[in-house]
């Protein structure tokens, strides 16, 4: 599945690129533009981590950083770091500025909007309008749902209530058929507070301390089984709270136990089958059914994986674990080795 990842979770996996570099910018930097930008890491990097691993393509609009073990388009418009399937993207920005300017005094004084950002500092007022409908042309551009903040969604949709894009655009590629409402898709694509009361439940704090260490959990064959089956479960309950949430991985447990005992079931059904198969009687009913019994066992083991998505958190930590491990018994190899061995 291919997503949008908006504010805060875009700013704070930003911030947590450049975090192990030496001219790393503090959580809380001076300058506006990148303390708007990241906003508060502490509270979102987990999740915009987990959002990276869990889902196929990332899709954010592009900003002024330097993206670590990107490549570019000649042009500039387009970024893409391949080992994590994250693409960042400069013309929704672009021609959001310019759709913006003639109108956001009108926007900032509508009183649903004016609601929404009461908290936002003036300075920062417009700027958020320009994210939110940069958002909206990302969402057009990819056709697929946004991750964001609650008030950042009900910005969106207001600005999509308001026709702010369709009546001000100059480009007919970003139109919706006539008939579609992109609010309407907005509303049933999945909850992210699922995604993030999965992150808390687990306790997945990432240690990972850069974009190659990260990449290497998220192509790891297993983690992308788990995580394609976990989004299958927000997709199948776009609404669904940390109530659902606690159902779904009490079936998938119950599940994933029963599937186990019919397979130890089928396992040992099998092999004694199996052996009175052995019989030379061509066609046996034995035979037949020791064939039946392997067949089921295989079914089983299929079920069980269906509902193992839960295990994605600590599969994680666990490929986290022994890549620190390894880093560990590397480090403490060097140190053992002589200044001429080094």
């Amino acid at each position: 599945m291919k997503i949008i990842l908006s504010h805060p979770y875009a700013g704070a996996l930003l911030w947590w690129m450049q975090s192990g570099n030496e001219w790393s910018d503090p959580k809380v930097p001076q300058h506006p533009y990148y303390r708007h930008l990241y906003g508060n890491v502490d509270k979102f990097k987990d999740l915009a981590l987990a959002c990276t691993v869990v889902f196929d393509e990332i899709v954010m609009a592009a900003a002024d950083f330097g993206y670590p073990d990107s490549q570019v388009t000649d042009d500039y418009r387009k970024i893409h770091i391949p080992s994590l399937s994250l693409s960042a993207d400069w013309d929704p920005v672009y021609e959001s500025q310019t759709l913006t300017r003639p109108i956001v005094g009108d926007l900032l004084r509508d009183p649903v909007i004016a609601r929404i950002i009461s908290r936002v500092p003036k300075n920062l007022k417009s700027r958020v309008i320009e994210d939110c409908i940069a958002d909206i042309l990302l969402m057009r551009e990819y056709e697929c749902p946004l991750i964001s903040s609650v008030g950042r969604r009900g910005l969106v949709v207001r600005l999509l209530e308001l026709d702010v894009v369709a009546a001000s655009s100059t480009s007919s590629s970003i139109y919706l058929p006539s008939g579609q409402s992109l609010a309407d898709e907005l509303s049933e694509t999945f909850n992210a507070d699922q995604l993030n009361r999965y992150v808390e439940m687990v306790g997945l704090m990432f240690r990972s301390p850069d974009v190659a260490s990260l990449s290497n959990i998220k192509s790891n064959d297993k983690i992308r089984a788990y995580a394609s089956r976990f989004q299958d479960v927000l997709v199948d309950n776009p609404s669904g709270g940390e109530d659902h949430l606690l159902e779904a991985i009490s079936d998938a447990w119950r599940n994933r136990e029963l599937a186990e005992k019919v397979k130890s079931g089928f396992s040992m059904a099998g092999r004694g089958l199996t052996i009175l198969g052995l019989i030379p009687v061509v066609g046996t009913v034995s035979g037949v059914i020791g064939l039946g019994s392997e067949a089921s066992e295989i079914a089983a083991d299929q079920f069980a994986k269906r509902h193992a998505w839960y295990e994605l958190g600590p599969e994680i930590i666990r490929l986290e674990s022994m890549a620190s491990l390894e880093n560990y018994m590397a480090s403490a190899a060097f140190q053992r080795l002589s200044p001429k061995e080094r």
